[in-house]
């Protein structure tokens, strides 16, 4: 065995887990400017019509004023709204009885393989499974097997700078795709 991590998370490294997925990641980016891009061309068509239905006379102008401050408003705050409805899906879940992880796990890694080992299951994968690695502002490593499926590994669980560097390392020369962000 390499590593061998015992990782505590809480709700909210699981939290900053999906925003990231949703928000900050290459797909999640994607979505984003997806939506921008559709709500901008929605406020231009509708703005468009109402113009040309009113005559592109001055009050039509100026109607229009308020509604297009309202898409940009949306347009800007599109990724704290996608945040905001994140947490509020996460609280539902916990408040149901349904947690998407598992707060104690011991993830091993070996030269062939790692391991999570949670109360519940344990799981293997080889690292030619693993299809993105992202390292996230010297807080947490994601190690994504598919996704639906990632590792979650908090700098808490390493117990020195040295030992997250050499990990760093080790997980760069067996999986292809590492990121930092």
């Amino acid at each position: 065995m390499k590593f061998s991590f015992n990782v505590h998370l809480t709700d909210e490294d699981y939290y900053e887990f999906n925003k990231f997925q949703v928000i900050d990641s290459p797909f999640g980016k994607k979505q984003i400017l997806k939506i921008r891009v559709i709500i901008a061309v929605a406020v231009a068509v509708f703005a468009f019509v109402s113009l040309l239905t009113g005559g592109f006379n001055k009050e039509s102008v100026i109607g229009l004023i308020p509604f297009l401050l309202v898409g940009i408003i949306f347009i800007v705050t599109t990724p704290k709204t996608f945040a905001n409805s994140l947490k509020r899906q996460l609280k539902s879940m916990k408040k149901h009885g349904k947690q998407g992880y598992s707060p104690e796990s011991v993830i091993e890694f070996y030269d062939d393989r790692l391991v999570e080992i949670t109360s519940e299951n344990k799981t293997e994968h080889k690292y030619t499974a693993v299809e993105n690695v992202f390292v996230v502002g010297g807080r947490f490593v994601y190690i994504f097997v598919n996704n639906i499926m990632a590792y979650i590994v908090p700098c808490s669980a390493f117990e020195s700078t040295a030992q997250y560097k050499d990990f760093l390392v080790f997980l760069e020369s067996k999986c292809t795709d590492v990121k930092y962000f």
